[in-house]
């Protein structure tokens, strides 16, 4: 599949989640606390695409600043390191920094459902940071 291709699909299912999440939180009555949030997501998942590791990461960073209490900007910034590992830039460094990353966002969506505050979204995030930490786990054989 061409690259091109590959990138499409991938927008259209980050977008498809989106909209799916949105709507069923309507549904749930719980509020999207800040719809410019989801669009630096957004942005950052299309950059990270384009391989702009950098530029993803400033964008997460942001979104860690906005919503230190959620676990959605330590997920999206452990995929960063997640799609350099997955490119091949297999170092010591990154590697060190995914696990630190993953593990972040697991952290602060437990504390967030302990603290009894957690929506659909927490749960979501939570559940992809467990999926790729034991996905990561397998690829290290442990």
């Amino acid at each position: 599949m061409k690259q091109g291709a590959t990138k499409m699909i991938c927008i259209c299912l980050s977008l498809f989640s989106f909209f799916t999440f949105s709507s069923l939180s309507e549904a749930l009555g719980v509020e999207i606390k800040s719809k410019r949030g989801n669009q630096d997501v957004i942005r950052g998942i299309e950059v990270l695409y384009d391989w702009d590791f950098d530029q993803a990461e400033k964008i997460f960073y942001k979104v860690i600043a906005e919503n230190p209490e959620d676990p959605i900007g330590y997920f999206y910034l452990a995929m960063v390191s997640w799609s350099q590992l997955a490119s091949g830039f297999w170092s010591s460094e990154v590697v060190k920094k995914y696990g630190n990353r993953i593990d972040k966002a697991i952290s602060v969506a437990r504390q967030k459902i302990e603290a009894g505050s957690p929506d659909s979204f927490t749960f979501f995030y939570l559940g992809g940071a467990l999926g790729f930490k034991g996905r990561f786990q397998l690829m290290e054989r442990k």
